[in-house]
């Protein structure tokens, strides 16, 4: 097949430089979006006191105070 021109590939070293563009540009996308979002607030996992104390609530039920409560 004959065409009016012949192609020529990049050499390695255009072709490095494109990667090393491609790998910068997502890295900077992913830094800019990392430090734009809101952080994630701070909540303790662990209550000395407990959560009722905590928050003035009542103990979450377990499955044995509603079968004691069903069976009564």
């Amino acid at each position: 097949m004959m065409a009016p021109t012949q192609y020529s590939s990049p050499g390695w070293k255009q072709v490095g430089k494109m990667w090393a563009g491609v790998i910068v540009t997502i890295g900077s996308i992913y830094y800019l979006i990392a430090t734009a979002r809101a952080k994630r607030p701070y909540v303790r996992s662990f209550y000395p006191n407990g959560l009722k104390d905590e928050l003035g609530g009542v103990p979450a039920r377990t499955l044995a105070d509603a079968v004691e409560e069903a069976s009564a």
